[in-house]
Formats: C-alpha cells, structure tokens, sequence
C-alpha cells in the first residue's frame, strides 16, 4: 500500500506533510535517487585515503572537496563523487606539497612523509590505479623533474627519484 502522505523539504529547511498526487506532491517531486548501484564507501580512493591517514596537514584541503562535492550532489542530486583529479590538483600538488618543497630543508620531515605517500599511491594495485597514476605523472612527477625538486627528490627519497626517472624517461 502507498502511503497517502510524504515529508516534503523546502529550500529554507522547514518541512511540512504534503499528500500524494496532490497540487503541492507536484509542486515538490521526490529526490530520485542517484542512477549508479555502485556502493559508496567512505573511501577518499587509495591515494586519498593515503593522505588523510598520513598527512595531517592534508586533511583541512581533503575535507574542503568534501564538503564542496556534498554540496553539489545535494544541488544536483546526484551521487558522491570525488575525482582523483580532483584530489592531486587541489589537495595535494600546488596547495601542500609546493610550499614545503619551497620550505626545504626546514620541512624534511613533511617532505619525506608526502614523497612516500605519492610513491605508494603510485605503486598502489587498486581499481582507481590508472586514473591515479596518471595525475600523478600529469602534475606531481612532472614537476618534480624541475632541478630544484630533483634534487630533494634525489636525497630525500630515492626510491621515488628512480621510480619519476622510470616513467618519465
């Protein structure tokens, strides 16, 4: 059986009881649910997840996207989305990694804690491997090549150093 009656919310948060297949049920449709059966988790994907739990300095820029992905799938009503794309340019290249490779060596121990979480993200097996590989070659490897972040890659953490060499040629 239908229920006769349904909660309906309006922009300005109060809610009110409207009956079915009435002018205000019209008035005010249902949120359709997102089209995806996918289960969402709160996973931030591998390489988010790495910098949540071993960057703390990351998580105000983590949480920023966050809350601005829920806003727009609460507008859109659509479901959670966030890109990995997303994570590597406004979370982790230009706003966290820049300044404290440009802090070095004062902040050696923030470098050798955000090179090791993009080398695993990297070297990560997971479903978003691909997309995630090539934003990090796209934007983080990239520029580290510049002969001022080599050369703190170089001492800092050579493993990454072989690894940038390796895809990058």
């Amino acid at each position: 059986m239908v229920e006769e009656w349904r909660r309906v919310e309006s922009a300005g948060g109060n809610s009110f009881p409207v009956r079915r297949d009435s002018p205000l049920d019209a008035a005010f449709p249902e949120a359709t649910a997102p089209t995806s059966d996918v289960p969402m988790t709160w996973s931030l994907g591998r390489l988010g997840d790495l910098m949540w739990m071993r960057l703390p300095e990351a998580r105000p820029l983590l949480a920023k996207l966050i809350t601005s992905e829920l806003e727009h799938a609460m507008n859109a009503r659509s479901e959670l989305m966030l890109l990995v794309g997303d994570i590597v340019t406004d979370a982790l290249w230009r706003p966290l990694m820049c300044p404290t490779l440009d802090d070095y060596p004062r902040t050696r121990d923030q470098v050798a804690r955000q090179f090791q979480v993009v080398r695993e993200g990297y070297l990560a097996d997971h479903p978003d491997q691909d997309a995630t590989r090539e934003m990090l070659v796209d934007y983080v490897f990239y520029n580290l090549q510049e002969p001022k972040y080599l050369a703190i890659v170089e001492e800092v953490d050579p493993e990454l150093a072989a690894l940038i060499q390796s895809v990058m040629g």
